[in-house]
């Protein structure tokens, strides 16, 4: 029984990861909009996914208290404004019907700037979960973390090879 058990919680966790990933990479692809929403009236600008100002361990502890309510896990999307990948990946995360619904089902989901308060150690932290091979690659952005109800970090993921191209592929991303 506790073998069927494990076997059971090793598969959800895989498709929870999936999906959550995929859930993000969605958010992250919103279309840029332009000032004024007319042509010529300035330059493309996107909507803010990030939040320089909000401490990240603050967040953090809210989010994991949502996810114990809800029977959820937490996931982190760590970036900035000024990254054109992260607004494509929270682009489709927010587009892609089977992706949403993972994320709302599976996840909280925190965006953390970079810039942010406290986004440093919290980074580190969630690098630290990579694999040693992962982490000499280096860690380009958006870069993705679960935490467990427990705020105990269970995976990262670096988003570089759910990438197709210009954009992220979504079943890369759900599965």
């Amino acid at each position: 029984m506790n073998a069927a058990r494990t076997v059971g919680l090793r598969r959800w966790w895989g498709s929870a990861c999936i999906l959550a990933m995929s859930a993000v990479i969605a958010i992250a692809q919103e279309p840029a909009k332009t000032q004024g929403g007319k042509p010529g009236s300035g330059p493309a600008k996107r909507a803010s996914i990030y939040d320089k100002a909000a401490d990240a361990q603050v967040r953090v502890a809210k989010a994991v208290e949502r996810a114990k309510r809800g029977d959820k896990r937490v996931l982190l999307m760590f970036g900035g404004d000024w990254c054109g990948w992260c607004h494509k990946l929270h682009n489709l995360c927010s587009t892609n019907t089977e992706i949403a619904r993972t994320l709302y089902n599976e996840y909280v989901l925190v965006t953390i700037d970079l810039e942010s308060p406290n986004a440093e150690p919290l980074l580190k932290r969630c690098k630290d979960a990579l694999a040693k091979d992962e982490l000499q690659k280096g860690v380009g952005y958006p870069f993705l973390a679960v935490l467990d109800a427990d705020d105990k970090v269970v995976t990262a993921q670096r988003t570089d090879p759910l990438e197709e191209g210009d954009h992220h592929d979504p079943k890369k991303v759900s599965d």
